[in-house]
C-alpha cells in the first residue's frame, strides 16, 4: 500500500533548528564576532582620547515670521505641525552644512585643523565640525541635546558656543522673510486705500437709498408693506359691512316714512283709548328695534342661524300684533308719532361711517403705493450694496492681517538673535569631559553587530542560499513521514575508531581497515561501518512486510536516490548482505546503474551474469548453498540498463524465480530514468537522501511522484554530519 504523507502544516524554526544552524556555522559566527569586537576595541581606544562638551535647548514653539502667511497660522504657533516635526526641523538646521561653514569661519580653519595632514580649507574645517557634532532629542520632548567632541577640550567648548550663536541667527533667517518690513508696509497702505474707497462708495449708495443697514431696511419695509396690506383688507371688509348696513337702514326708513292714510271721518269708526294708543306705540318702537337687530344679525350670521330665525319670529309676532291693532282701530296709525326723528339721526351716523371707511381705504392704498416704490428703490440698490459690504469685509480682514504682520515685522527688524522668545538655553556649553558614555554604547553596538552579522549570515545561507537537506528532522518536516534510518558520515574519524577498537574479527585485519582506495575511502572499513545500519534497515523492512502480511515471493525492494551519488549502491549492497545472513532464503542483488564493481563491497555474493540469466529456472541456484547472488541489468545485446518495457516483460519470471528477496540498485529519479515507471511494482522503495546534497524542492517532487505512482516509499538519511552535540538531536 503506498505511503501517503500526512497533510499537516510545517512549523517554523524552533530552538533546536536555530542551535543546529549556529553550531553548523560556528566558525563564520565566531569570525564575524571577533571582527566586531576588534572594531569596537579600535573605536574605544581611538575615542577614549576625545573630549565632549554638551548644551541643551528648550524649543517651546516656532513662529513662522513670514509676511505671506495667513492670519490663522500666526495665531497657531505650530501651524498645524506636531511637536516632533518642529524638533526635527530645528535639528536639521543645527546639522546643516551652512551652519558648519559659519562655525568654521568663526573659529578659523587653522585652529580646527591643527595637526591635520590634509589641506587647511574652510570646507575641511566645516567637515571636522560636522563630524564631531551630535544632535539628539527624545520622542515627545521639547529639549534638544547638542554635543561636540574634539581632542582639545577648550576647542570643544568654543566650537559648541559658536555653533549656538550661529544657530540663533540661522533660525531667524529660516523662519522670517527678508525685507518683511518694507513689503508689509506697502501692502498695508494699499489695502487701506482700497478699504477707504469701498467705504465711501457704500455710504453714497446707502444715502441715496435712504437706509443705514440693508438687511434691517429690507426687513422693515417688508413688515410695513405686510401691515398696510392687512389694514387695507380689514378696511375693505368694514366698508362692505357698512354699505350693507346703510342700504338696509335706507330700506327700513323708506317703509317707515311711507304716507299714512288719513283717518276716516266715518262716524262708525271707533277711536282708540289712550292706553291702547300707548300700547300700539310700544309695538311700533319694538318692531323698529327688532329690525335694527335683524340688520346686525344678518351682518354676522347666516339666515339659518338660530338667533336670526328667533329675531325674525319676534318681528313677525310684533308685526301681527301691530296689524291687529291697526285693523281694530284704523285711525290709530295716524295718531302715533312718527319715528323718523330717531331713525334719521341713526342714518346720518351710518352714512358718515361709510364715508370714513372709504376715505381710509384710499389712504391705505396711497401708503401701499409709496411703500412699494421705496421697496423697489432698495431692491435696485441691494446688489451693489451687498457686493460693497462683502468687499469691505475682505479688505478689513486683509488690513487687520497686514497691520499684525507690520507689527511683527517691526519686532523682527529690531530683534536680537540671542533673545528669541520661543527658544531658551537650558544648559550652556559645559566644560569638556572625556567622552565615554555614548562611545560605550556605540562600542557595544558594534560588538554585538558582529555577532548579529554572523548569526544573520548563517541564517541567510541556511534558509536562502543553501536549499539542501541538513538533518533527518528536516526530511520529516518536508515529507511528513518518519525517516527509516539515519546513517552518519563515514570518514577518517570512523576508520580511526575502528582501528582503536582493534576490530580483526571475521578475518578483517587492522591493515585492511586502514587501506584506502583511489578516492580516499576504505572499502573494508565502509563494510564494517555500514553493517549495523544495514541490519537495522533489514529488520525494519521485514517488520513492515510482516505487518502488511506480504507472504509472496520474491519480495521486490528498490533502492534509489534523487540525483545520484547519495550512496544507493552502498545501501543496496549492505541490505542484500544483511538479508542473506538471516538464512531465510536466497537474495538477488540487481545492479541497474552500470557499475557492477560498486555492489561488491559487502559481498562475497556469487555473480550469475545478467538479470535475464538469473530469472531463468536454474536448478544450480536452488541447490546452491549460497544465499547472496549478484546480477546486472545488462541486456542480451550488451545493453547496460533495464527499460520499463523490458522490466514489464520480466515480471512473470520475477514472480516465478527461486529468490526470496530481489534488491534493485536503481538509477536516480531523473526525468529520463525508468525508476519511477517501475516503482509501482515494487513492494518497497527506499529513497536515499544525502545530507548537504539533496535539494529540498527536488526531494518533495520526487517523493510526490513516487506516491502518485503507487509506490510504498520510505526514506533513508545518509551521511548525517558527525560530531554534533547530542542536545541538537541531529540523528
Amino acid at each position: 500500500m503506498p505511503t501517503n504523507p500526512q497533510q499537516t502544516k510545517p512549523s517554523g524554526l524552533d530552538l533546536n533548528e536555530i542551535l543546529f544552524i549556529i553550531f553548523r556555522h560556528k566558525w563564520k559566527i565566531l569570525f564575524c564576532s571577533l571582527a566586531g569586537f576588534a572594531a569596537a576595541a579600535v573605536l574605544f581606544l581611538h575615542a577614549s582620547r576625545m573630549h565632549e562638551s554638551q548644551a541643551k535647548l528648550l524649543v517651546r514653539y516656532i513662529l513662522e515670521r513670514s509676511a505671506i502667511d495667513s492670519q490663522d497660522s500666526q495665531q497657531t504657533p505650530t501651524g498645524g505641525r506636531t511637536n516632533d516635526t518642529i524638533i526635527e526641523a530645528e535639528m536639521e538646521i543645527m546639522t546643516s552644512w551652512d551652519l558648519a561653514v559659519q562655525v568654521a569661519d568663526t573659529i578659523g580653519p587653522d585652529r580646527l585643523l591643527k595637526g591635520s595632514k590634509g589641506p587647511v580649507t574652510t570646507e575641511a574645517a566645516a567637515a571636522a565640525v560636522a563630524s564631531g557634532l551630535m544632535v539628539t532629542a527624545s520622542t515627545g520632548s521639547n529639549v534638544i541635546l547638542v554635543s561636540y567632541q574634539n581632542r582639545d577640550p577648550e576647542l570643544a567648548v568654543q566650537v559648541l558656543d559658536s555653533l549656538l550663536s550661529c544657530y540663533f541667527t540661522k533660525h531667524l533667517e529660516v523662519h522670517r522673510s527678508a525685507g518683511a518690513f518694507q513689503f508689509v508696509s506697502q501692502q498695508a497702505d494699499q489695502v487701506h486705500y482700497q478699504l477707504q474707497s469701498t467705504e465711501d462708495e457704500l455710504k453714497r449708495l446707502k444715502a441715496e437709498a435712504g437706509i443705514v443697514s440693508l438687511p434691517e431696511a429690507m426687513q422693515a419695509i417688508a413688515d410695513r408693506i405686510s401691515k398696510t396690506e392687512e389694514d387695507l383688507s380689514t378696511a375693505e371688509a368694514d366698508l362692505s359691512e357698512q354699505s350693507a348696513r346703510v342700504a338696509e337702514i335706507n330700506k327700513t326708513t323708506a317703509s317707515a316714512l311711507a304716507p299714512v292714510p288719513k283717518a276716516s271721518t266715518d262716524a262708525n269708526v271707533v277711536s282708540a283709548s289712550p292706553e291702547e294708543t300707548q300700547q300700539y306705540q310700544a309695538l311700533v318702537t319694538r318692531l323698529a328695534s327688532l329690525r335694527q337687530s335683524q340688520l346686525e344679525l344678518d351682518a354676522k350670521y347666516t339666515p339659518t342661524n338660530e338667533l336670526v330665525r328667533l329675531n325674525e319670529a319676534q318681528i313677525e309676532s310684533v308685526r301681527k300684533q301691530a296689524a291687529g291693532v291697526e285693523a281694530k282701530y284704523p285711525g290709530i296709525a295716524a295718531e302715533v308719532p312718527r319715528l323718523s326723528d330717531g331713525t334719521g339721526a341713526a342714518n346720518e351716523i351710518d352714512r358718515a361711517k361709510l364715508a370714513g371707511a372709504a376715505a381710509r381705504i384710499d389712504s391705505l392704498k396711497s401708503q401701499l403705493a409709496d411703500l412699494q416704490k421705496t421697496a423697489d428703490k432698495i431692491s435696485e440698490a441691494a446688489p451693489q450694496i451687498s457686493d460693497l459690504e462683502q468687499r469691505k469685509d475682505v479688505e478689513e480682514t486683509s488690513y487687520k492681517y497686514f497691520e499684525s504682520s507690520l507689527e511683527q515685522a517691526r519686532v523682527d527688524e529690531a530683534l536680537d538673535p540671542s533673545k528669541i522668545p520661543n527658544i531658551s538655553i537650558i544648559q550652556k556649553p559645559s566644560p569638556a569631559a572625556p567622552a565615554t558614555g555614548k562611545i560605550m554604547k556605540l562600542v557595544m553596538g558594534i560588538a554585538f553587530a558582529g555577532v548579529a552579522l554572523g548569526a544573520g549570515l548563517a541564517l541567510l545561507i541556511e534558509l536562502v542560499f543553501d536549499p539542501s537537506v541538513k538533518r533527518s528532522q528536516e526530511v520529516e518536516k518536508l515529507l511528513h513521514i518518519p525517516v527509516l534510518v539515519s546513517i552518519p558520515q563515514h570518514g577518517k574519524k570512523v576508520r580511526r575508531g575502528l582501528l582503536a577498537k582493534g576490530d580483526v574479527t571475521n578475518g578483517v585485519s587492522a591493515k585492511a581497515l586502514a587501506k584506502t582506495d583511489r578516492n580516499g575511502s576504505s572499502p573494508v572499513a565502509l563494510d564494517r561501518f555500514i553493517q549495523p545500519y544495514s541490519e537495522s534497515i533489514r529488520d525494519r523492512l521485514i517488520l513492515s512486510f510482516e505487518l502488511k502480511r506480504l507472504t509472496h515471493k520474491p519480495k521486490l525492494v528498490a533502492v534509489t536516490g534523487i540525483s545520484g551519488g547519495e550512496g544507493t549502491s552502498t545501501v543496496a549492497s549492505g541490505l542484500a548482505a544483511s538479508l542473506s545472513e538471516t538464512g531465510d532464503g536466497k537474495v538477488l542483488l540487481v545492479e541497474m546503474n552500470g557499475n557492477t564493481a560498486a555492489v561488491h563491497h559487502f559481498s562475497q555474493g556469487k555473480s550469475i551474469g545478467s538479470l535475464a540469466d538469473a530469472l531463468h529456472p536454474r536448478e544450480d541456484i536452488a541447490a546452491s548453498s549460497d544465499n547472496l547472488f549478484l546480477a546486472s541489468a545488462g541486456t542480451e545485446n550488451g545493453g547496460s540498463s533495464l527499460g520499463a518495457k523490458r522490466f514489464y516483460g520480466l515480471i512473470p519470471n520475477l514472480r516465478a524465480s527461486a529468490f526470496d528477496y530481489i534488491i534493485f540498485d536503481m538509477p536516480p529519479l531523473t526525468r529520463s530514468s525508468a525508476t519511477l515507471a517501475v516503482s509501482g511494482f515494487m513492494d518497497k522503495v527506499l529513497l536515499v537522501i544525502e545530507a548537504d546534497v539533496s535539494d529540498r524542492n527536488a526531494l518533495k517532487r520526487c517523493f510526490s511522484e513516487l506516491v502518485a505512482a503507487g509506490a510504498d516509499a520510505s526514506t533513508i538519511f545518509n551521511k548525517r554530519p558527525a560530531g554534533l552535540p547530542k542536545i541538537l538531536n541531529a540523528g
